[in-house]
């Protein structure tokens, strides 16, 4: 009977994603609803012949059933039944008999009329819970089929809507909402071709839904660029459309990218840097200001992972062309117009600054460290512990490390002045950065925070 409630509830599944029926896991043309009940009823009909079999081969267990022919071990498995539901087993206060007068004479009929309640009462709970998830599923399959219905719906509100709400379903884990946001990222919903604004829009969820499930993120941003790239070949007839979705497939490849290692990291990030590059010689500063200067950021956060990958002049040179990107977005954010853009750029040119800093000596590499402390400053400007909690304790963290770095290198009074700068931010830091609630990031903050303060023991030393 379980093994038939799971199938149900498989089917319900499946009839949610209108997975054809050569591909369905259970090939029924209905639910299965009179399978269940048929194994509910199975279970009347042959445990009373087993009683039967058991009481005429010897073994005493119920007393004298055979003055009501089958019909008494049948009303010993009903009493049975009986007493193992909540509600009428109540009815024994008023004194009532079992039904026909059955009942056990020995220990071993007392063992069976216990395992029996058991067992019934193990069945209902079972029951009642998979009867629970395959409404459960019903429900979601009906929502599923109307956001379907949606999807290929030619109003381009609807079709973000229905997106929105796939989403929100896939982001709390339900796996039938995942996997469809996939098949219309693809243009494959089984019912009709979901529209252009559907599959980019399904295509901005996966990536979405990517940096919040990191356990399967790149398969989502895998399917997500392959919907990208379908995208842009059917759009040869619209260059504004294919424009945008050429700058969001930029994004999912810089996102794999980030993620991946090795070679197949590398490239990924190359062909963003690409795509970027490419988004930029259509949308013109004057005519879009905003959008290209989101382009020229997201170019600038490709640049600067693949430099600080690459060593050498190569790596140097990336590292470059991310600050001039990252200044070059800088002229049309404003922290007047585009506060926390300004502020989020700002952060992402001083870790810039930051690697080329810790690469470069001398004079040279002081002045970098010198120019991302200061574009950490400006951020924390705009990111309050009140306001922006985890941006703030971020970028204090970042603020300290430019610090701690600057202070080794200078020596001096000057040197130790930056080391105890660097301790108050790795220790603001982590009044955001708790224990308890960020333990990862209290660990590494925590850990940057003694290495700061053994330097600083040590100073009168070292570096007096």
């Amino acid at each position: 009977m379980i093994a038939i409630f799971r199938q149900w509830s498989w089917d319900e599944e499946d009839r949610s994603l209108s997975v054809p029926g050569s591909e369905r896991r259970v090939r029924v043309d209905n639910d299965l609803t009179n399978e269940g009940l048929f194994s509910i009823a199975a279970l009347f009909l042959l445990i009373p012949p087993l009683l039967y079999r058991l009481q005429t081969s010897g073994t005493p267990l119920l007393g004298s059933p055979e003055a009501y022919g089958m019909a008494g071990y049948t009303a010993f498995v009903l009493e049975q039944f009986r007493q193992a539901l909540p509600v009428l087993s109540n009815v024994e206060v008023y004194g009532d008999a079992p039904l026909l007068g059955v009942e056990p004479v020995s220990g071993l009929g007392r063992h069976v009329a216990f395992g029996l309640r058991l067992t019934f009462e193990l069945v209902l709970i079972a029951g009642l819970l998979l009867s629970i998830e395959v409404s459960r599923r019903i429900v979601i399959g009906r929502d599923l089929r109307e956001q379907i219905a949606s999807l290929i719906d030619s109003k381009k509100d609807q079709n973000r809507t229905a997106v929105d709400h796939l989403f929100e379903l896939a982001r709390r884990g339900r796996t039938a909402a995942r996997d469809l946001l996939q098949q219309c990222a693809l243009g494959e919903v089984d019912v009709g071709k979901p529209t252009k604004a559907s599959q980019s829009a399904a295509a901005d969820g996966l990536v979405r839904l990517a940096e919040l499930r990191p356990d399967y993120g790149m398969v989502l941003l895998t399917v997500a660029i392959d919907g990208y790239r379908r995208l842009r070949a059917e759009a040869s007839d619209d260059p504004s459309f294919r424009s945008d979705v050429t700058g969001r497939l930029g994004v999912a490849l810089y996102a794999l990218g980030e993620r991946e290692g090795g070679e197949a990291g590398k490239a990924h990030l190359e062909e963003a840097v690409s795509v970027f590059r490419a988004t930029l010689e259509v949308h013109a500063r004057d005519a879009m200001p905003s959008y290209w200067a989101m382009t020229q950021n997201n170019l600038a956060n490709a640049l600067k992972v693949l430099g600080g990958r690459e060593g050498g002049q190569v790596g140097k040179a990336r590292l470059e062309e991310a600050v001039s990107a990252y200044r070059a977005a800088l002229e049309v954010r404003t922290r007047d117009t585009e506060p926390s853009d300004w502020a989020g750029t700002q952060n992402n040119l001083a870790n810039a600054l930051q690697v080329l800093g810790k690469r470069e000596g001398g004079e040279a590499g002081k002045a970098r460290l010198e120019e991302a402390v200061s574009a950490y400053r400006a951020a924390l400007e705009v990111y309050t512990r009140a306001s922006m909690p985890s941006d703030w304790a971020m970028t204090q963290n970042n603020l300290a490390i430019a610090l701690y770095e600057l202070g080794e290198r200078e020596g001096g009074e000057a040197g130790k002045a930056r080391l105890e700068e660097a301790v108050s931010a790795f220790r603001a830091a982590l009044m955001v950065y708790t224990r308890d609630a960020m333990p990862s990031y209290w660990a590494r903050t925590q850990s940057g925070l003694e290495v700061a303060l053994k330097s600083l023991r040590e100073w009168p030393v070292s570096k007096g």
